[in-house]
């Protein structure tokens, strides 16, 4: 049995765990799907890579398994604590799971991006999901009370999920208002910034609830968040690199590929921004060597070279996480395992890093 049918099999099992856990909770909540608010969390758990979704477990490196938001923090709790009683764990990961999905339809709103759900159930009963959703992640870490959690600690999970949720609204904020700038007004460090806190605040919290969950040490529960928050970046710019592709290439989308508006709404991502910062280069080479237009080729090579740069980065990010998992694992004497390793977008790279030399070329 190869790699990826391991994988498969594992994160199948956990997911049918995940689901059951889950429709015994909305039951709990009075959310039955015969009732119409019922029916419409779940078609937002349903959507693609939600827990609720057909999504493969994990059929290739690039495919994110449904429930990733709850596989994230079940596995890396069972890393810290092998013992911990499995519905304490589903709590948690159900917490993140519906926490994700509501920012998830929020963003969609906020972006104006076009997809099937939101298409089906319109903006209105979106928002009111969404609102749910948020009462459902709070509500399900109070349960976790049943399971032997002590107050101190769920006192401590409600801080550290309300604590990331403002961090995740306040990039988010930024990222709505650096749209009214002007795009060379906009430095990438500025929006690595942006995407720091909108989204690598995000898999920080997923670490956390896990690690925290579990009483690991609080020096684990550091390296998992910083871990996750640079994981989250490099996942954001993955996106904002796919964004960008498919715009430029629009005849060969990827596979339900969802339209996003970054280049009409003028948004400031890293990839857009660096671009632009190559185009302004390249008109001012033109201007100095014949005082003309630079030609839409110098426009092609500007995107192209943005784009490069950006993969650099976010491999960089990532590379950065894999060198704190290594602190994590010899504290604990054990590897991740690769379960944990691909959920965290991890498996591929080298176990020492690369040197910074390989982002200047």
């Amino acid at each position: 049995m190869g790699i990826v049918d391991n994988l498969h099999n594992v994160f199948a099992l956990d997911q049918d765990f995940l689901r059951t856990s889950l429709a015994q909770f909305l039951q709990e909540q009075g959310l039955l799907p015969e009732t119409a608010l019922g029916a419409d969390v779940r078609r937002a758990l349903a959507a693609p890579c939600k827990l609720l979704s057909s999504t493969p477990a994990a059929i290739a490196p690039q495919q994110i398994p449904a429930g990733i938001w709850a596989l994230i923090p079940l596995h890396i709790a069972r890393y810290c604590n092998p013992g911990t009683n499995p519905q304490l764990l589903s709590c948690i990961a159900l917490c993140s799971e519906c926490f994700l999905c509501a920012l998830d339809l929020l963003d969609d709103i906020e972006d104006d991006d076009s997809n099937a759900l939101r298409l089906q159930l319109g903006d209105a009963r979106l928002l009111n999901v969404a609102t749910i959703l948020l009462s459902l992640a709070s509500q399900s870490l109070l349960s976790a009370i049943r399971y032997d959690l002590p107050y101190k600690r769920l006192h401590y999970l409600q801080s550290v999920l309300h604590q990331q949720w403002q961090r995740a609204a306040l990039g988010q904020h930024h990222d709505l208002l650096a749209e009214q700038q002007a795009m060379e007004e906009i430095k990438p460090e500025e929006c690595l910034g942006i995407t720091e806190d909108k989204s690598g605040s995000l898999v920080s919290l997923a670490c956390s609830l896990a690690t925290i969950s579990v009483d690991a040490p609080p020096i684990i529960s550091g390296l998992f968040a910083s871990a996750g928050s640079l994981v989250g970046i490099a996942h954001q710019l993955d996106n904002d690199i796919n964004d960008l592709s498919t715009l430029l290439n629009p005849e060969s989308p990827a596979i339900d590929y969802a339209y996003k508006s970054d280049l009409v709404r003028s948004k400031k991502t890293l990839p857009i921004v660096l671009a632009n910062e190559r185009i302004a280069h390249y008109q001012q080479l033109a201007a100095l060597q014949c005082g003309c237009v630079p030609q839409l080729s110098s426009h092609a090579q500007a995107y192209d070279e943005a784009l490069k740069a950006s993969l650099a980065v976010a491999f960089y990010y990532r590379s950065q996480a894999a060198l704190i998992i290594q602190q994590i694992e010899t504290a604990y004497s054990r590897p991740l395992s690769p379960e944990l390793r691909f959920l965290l977008s991890l498996g591929g790279l080298p176990p020492q890093g690369v040197s910074d030399n390989a982002y200047t070329q």
